[in-house]
């Protein structure tokens, strides 16, 4: 892990990744909260579970198992948009011929091993026993898209994402596994699960006694095709050879048309986070194609300056992603504005505290994350 003196600027740096990184970042770290607790503490809803069944702020949750909410579209995406990052900074250096394949395998390796041991950093409070992480999926997807990116042609990157999501498919479907007939899929069952267990001790998993683990490292087959989906966004937005405006087109249609697959696959192989089933993999990249289009075509191709300028905090986040990642648990922030916070806020309901705290999180982010920009500061791995 290293702090550069200046963000990565490749060639073609797009301000629009920043901010949808940004964006993302913002729900990862406490902006859900700082919703559900705001109204609860306004009455609008009664108490937080209340959340759970609520039309619209049952967004704000995962889905238990099957189905999609906004919510769990926000690690994929971060996952898509590192896939983004592939043309962005590893392509762009072996053409321009500033490193070698090499030194870029053992940057990524480098890379790959850091995302592993923050992975279980960042866990070690709540979850001392477990392996496997988000950094670590996050690790362990972007290293397969990238050594596809290093050593492949274009075509043969494409084709790994259908062979590989259909691979993961036939296997869910139609290979039995420890006394379960094929295409069993529960939480308590389910083919990628088992195959994790075979790799890593059922005690170091997140559920040993099923054993389950949403970020095992046989998922990241399917996770790695999400990232090549990043990875083919990429090209489009660094093709210098079409327009802006149809790039944005293009975005547009490969999202449609990634949600309309999603939604036929569904009906034989459900949406499943929890297992990154195939379905899930092309719902979630559908909606990061959309969402890519959208930021791109309003920050990059627009470019109305003043708008962008109140982006800026969004950029904060985009810039310094595992800064803010890591920096909160590691000082334990929240605890830390609990202890400060009680005495002025004791009197008032929990909600109010909570909304208050998470609200005080989000604020101290932001000023240690402008801090870091204007004393250059960029955490890398």
């Amino acid at each position: 892990m290293r702090t550069d003196s200046s963000p990565q600027s490749p060639p073609h740096r797009l301000l629009s990744i920043d901010i949808l990184r940004g964006f993302d970042m913002l729900w990862i770290t406490g902006l859900k909260y700082f919703i559900i607790y705001t109204l609860v503490a306004t009455q609008y809803i009664p108490n937080r579970e209340a959340a759970r069944s609520h039309t619209y702020l049952s967004q704000l949750d995962h889905v238990s198992w099957q189905g999609f909410h906004f919510y769990d579209l926000i690690f994929p995406l971060f996952l898509f948009l590192t896939g983004i990052t592939i043309p962005l900074s590893i392509t762009s250096k072996l053409q321009s011929g500033s490193a070698t394949k090499t030194q870029l395998t053992i940057r990524c390796i480098r890379r790959l091993l850091l995302l592993i041991i923050l992975g279980m950093i960042h866990q070690i409070h709540g979850l001392p026993e477990r392996w496997p992480s988000v950094l670590g999926f996050i690790g362990l997807s972007y290293f397969i898209a990238a050594m596809l990116a290093i050593y492949t042609p274009r075509i043969i990157q494409l084709a790994y994402i259908p062979i590989a999501l259909i691979t993961y498919y036939l296997a869910i479907r139609f290979i039995p596994f420890n006394g379960h007939p094929a295409g069993t899929l529960t939480i308590d069952a389910n083919l990628p699960s088992y195959i994790d267990s075979l790799i890593i001790p059922a005690k170091h998993m997140l559920i040993p006694k099923t054993p389950f683990d949403p970020e095992g490292p046989f998922m990241a087959i399917a996770g790695a095709a999400l990232a090549m989906l990043g990875v083919y966004a990429g090209y489009i937005l660094t093709n210098q050879n079409t327009k802006p405006i149809k790039r944005v087109g293009q975005l547009l249609i490969l999202g449609l048309a990634a949600i309309f697959i999603a939604y036929l696959w569904s009906f034989d192989l459900p949406i499943i986070k929890q297992i990154w089933s195939s379905s899930f993999i092309l719902a979630a990249a559908g909606c990061c194609f959309l969402l890519t289009a959208i930021f791109y075509l309003v920050i990059d191709v627009i470019n109305f300056k003043p708008f962008n300028t109140l982006l800026f905090p969004l950029q904060l986040y985009g810039q310094n992603a595992l800064a803010v990642y890591m920096i909160g648990p590691a000082i334990g922030i929240t605890a830390l504005l609990t202890s400060i916070t009680a005495p002025i806020l004791h009197n008032f309901s929990t909600a109010t505290q909570l909304a208050t705290i998470q609200a005080l999180i989000l604020i101290t982010q932001t000023i240690y994350l402008y801090i870091f920009h204007k004393k250059r500061i960029f955490l890398r791995v």
